[in-house]
């Protein structure tokens, strides 16, 4: 399998998952190469037992401070990164995936990319499996922001749209669950119990 993280999630959900004995043979697609020292020291082996392909896999909401949002900054970034960027770091993800074969499964918390390199795969004839694994998806976190943030929440529900099913971390916001919201209506969410996670909470 292959899991896509965010870097900003290391030491929370993805220690949960990188540590456990029986995922120990998972490889990673992650935001840098920083990350691939925190895998590591995560699953007590060397930086040399897995494979890490260092990609931007999300833009997440920039900030100012450690307190405060940059959203002009953010919409900023999120058009290139849509436009531009989205569509070759798809490509190349694909094409590094078939070199390395016999991946089966993209495990993603949770960026939009993961469901489109799913899509690119199976273009090449390669069906891989797409499962979320969150408390939260960008959309619903760029949901109360401005209206000029529309496009991106569609984009980012368009890509969810291709995943094969969701698992909602314990804690996972309400919306997850509602047929209303673009997950809960076109992929299967179930939970998962047993995990520690953080309430997901726009209004903090």
């Amino acid at each position: 399998p292959i899991f896509f993280l965010d870097e900003t999630i290391l030491g929370s959900q993805a220690s949960e998952v990188t540590e456990r004995p029986d995922l120990l043979d998972w490889d990673f697609v992650s935001r840098t190469k920083s990350s691939k020292k925190a895998i590591a020291q995560d699953r007590k082996s060397g930086e040399n037992s897995f494979t890490l392909l260092p990609v931007e896999t999300d833009i997440g909401v920039l900030q100012k401070t450690s307190v405060e949002l940059d959203l002009d900054a953010t919409l900023e970034a999120l058009g290139p990164f849509w436009d531009s960027y989205v569509p070759q770091c798809v490509e190349k993800v694909a094409e590094a995936l078939v070199r390395w074969g016999g991946v089966t499964r993209i495990i993603a918390d949770v960026p939009a990319i993961a469901p489109l390199v799913k899509k690119a795969l199976r273009d090449r004839g390669l069906e891989v499996e797409c499962l979320l694994v969150s408390n939260f998806t960008w959309d619903w976190i760029f949901g109360p922001f401005a209206d000029s943030f529309r496009p991106f929440i569609e984009k980012h529900r368009e890509a969810y749209s291709k995943a094969d099913g969701m698992v909602a971390l314990p804690l996972a916001c309400d919306e997850l669950r509602h047929s209303a919201f673009s997950l809960g209506s076109c992929v299967p969410v179930r939970d998962l119990p047993g995990l520690l996670g953080r309430k997901s909470d726009r209004s903090s």
